[in-house]
């Protein structure tokens, strides 16, 4: 996993490199982190905007879909139309998957390094992600040191 403050490859399962936590980077962390995971069509994106609304009265708070990454870098690459799930057609669907599954054999951690990057630019107080599907995702999303 890449450190999500200055990109190094980080030796330890965190969303940053020791040097980094080290030199105040602890500061930019989310001091909550929410991972949803479930079946398809079961709730999860609006149990996630219900917590997040109610976090949002007193807290700041990053909420998304995991594969908000995907649906972003498919958009800028052109590889679909619109940048809005619910608009998508079956073939885009399928370009998603695609996109995901080859960047995903490229690099294990490479939705995971482009979430964490997209969390910590945003210095929220807490992160709320749903749509968590893989174990290694999960371990990785919640421990820090």
């Amino acid at each position: 996993m890449k450190c999500g403050w200055c990109d190094y490859p980080s030796p330890i399962t965190s969303w940053l490199c020791p040097q980094c936590l080290s030199t105040g980077g602890r500061e930019i962390l989310p001091k909550l982190v929410i991972g949803i995971a479930g079946r398809a069509r079961h709730g999860k994106t609006g149990f996630n905007q219900d917590l997040a609304d109610a976090l949002e009265k007193t807290h700041t708070v990053y909420s998304c879909a995991f594969s908000t990454p995907i649906l972003m870098e498919a958009f800028s690459l052109k590889l679909i139309l619109s940048d809005k799930r619910d608009e998508l057609e079956p073939w885009e669907i399928k370009e998603l998957v695609t996109l995901g599954n080859k960047r995903r054999s490229e690099d294990l951690d490479y939705w995971l390094n482009s979430l964490t990057k997209n969390v910590i630019s945003q210095r929220p107080d807490g992160a709320i992600v749903n749509g968590v599907r893989f174990e290694d995702t999960t371990a990785n999303i919640f421990i820090d040191d």
